[in-house]
């Protein structure tokens, strides 16, 4: 008789400390099968027996499927890029998972998530129910501790994933680059494990990047970092320049967007001292050390017609799943509210 697995045990169960509907999705083999084409049914038979030794990834279906796509089905790579990822894991993720509160982490850490630098925002999501991951490129600077910035960035994508409705689900980040200057906040480093960490450990997890504003600077930028960043992912990158806001609302609704990108969700109460601790922050970083960006940086104005436009996307793909929304019970308490379920 097979030995059950222990649950929340090893640094490798990526089902452990999913919400349920995560998890009751993620464990019916047969329905994820089912939407494989034939080539990748075969190589996922061939990458379940080479990893039999890794019982937690053996089982999952959703990330033995991910990571065969993310090598083109190249089994053999596609089982180094899985080892790879189950050393980082237990390198980096201690057994029984990371704390669920920002207060349990290392102090260090909890001071680079106040920064504010990256967040997923925890009660909005885009038109479509993905999660949303905010980088603010414009607070990064040059010279920061790799590790450090790691070890937020893995807890915030970890904490994510315990969030996610269904395996097969993605996210949309938004590269908020206004103002960001090159020469005193452009640090390589940082930027190549940033890609490295996500696109190493996480693949096909990316729904799009919408980048703002784009301009001259950063275009610089860009062919530096495209280096580290596999074919696929560039094909996931929205670049937006001034005068083009109107096209975030492609992906997200104005209600679930970040005021100071011209939407209505304000994450930033008012301006604070450092080391003040501000109460009620709508993202993973609610200790933020946050400015009122929305405030001092130049205004961006929506037009009604793409407004109008993404509310009623919004809505048709909730009511799309208005009756066939079984997988989403189970989903996290925010999720449910967002969509109407609570």
């Amino acid at each position: 008789m097979e030995t059950p697995l222990r649950e929340n045990f090893d640094p490798t169960d990526l089902l452990a400390g999913c919400c349920d509907a995560h998890r009751r999705e993620a464990l019916d083999t047969r329905s994820l099968e089912a939407a494989l084409k034939p080539e990748e049914k075969v190589a996922l038979g061939e990458i379940r027996e080479v990893m039999k030794d890794e019982p937690y990834i053996h089982r999952d279906t959703a990330t033995l499927v991910r990571f065969l796509r993310a090598r083109d089905l190249k089994v053999k790579d596609a089982e180094k890029m899985l080892r790879d990822m189950c050393a980082f894991r237990r390198q980096n993720i201690p057994e029984g998972g990371l704390p669920e509160n920002i207060g349990d982490l290392p102090k260090d850490v909890q001071q680079e998530l106040k920064k504010g630098r990256m967040f997923y925002l925890k009660n909005q999501f885009d038109k479509e129910g993905r999660q949303i991951f905010v980088c603010r490129s414009y607070l990064f600077e040059k010279g920061v501790d790799v590790a450090t910035t790691q070890a937020a960035l893995v807890f915030l994508t970890d904490s994510a994933r315990k969030r996610k409705k269904h395996p097969w689900e993605t996210v949309v980040t938004i590269w908020d680059a206004t103002n960001f200057s090159y020469s005193t906040q452009y640090d390589s480093v940082f930027f190549k494990n940033f890609q490295s960490v996500l696109a190493d450990n996480f693949p096909e997890s990316l729904h799009v990047t919408i980048i703002y504003p784009i301009g001259w600077v950063f275009w610089g930028i860009y062919k530096v970092v495209q280096l580290f960043m596999a074919e696929e992912t560039k094909k996931k990158l929205c670049f937006l320049s001034v005068g083009e806001e109107d096209k975030i609302l492609n992906y997200i609704a104005q209600e679930d967007l970040l005021m100071e990108l011209g939407g209505q969700v304000d994450i930033e109460l008012g301006c604070i001292e450092e080391g003040k601790e501000q109460e009620n922050i709508d993202c993973e970083s609610p200790y933020g050390i946050l400015l009122n960006t929305h405030k001092t940086r130049p205004k961006i104005t929506l037009t009604q017609d793409a407004i109008d436009t993404a509310a009623a996307e919004k809505a048709a793909y909730l009511e799309k799943n208005a009756d066939g929304g079984e997988s989403w019970l189970g989903s996290t308490p925010s999720f449910l509210k967002w969509a109407g379920k609570t």
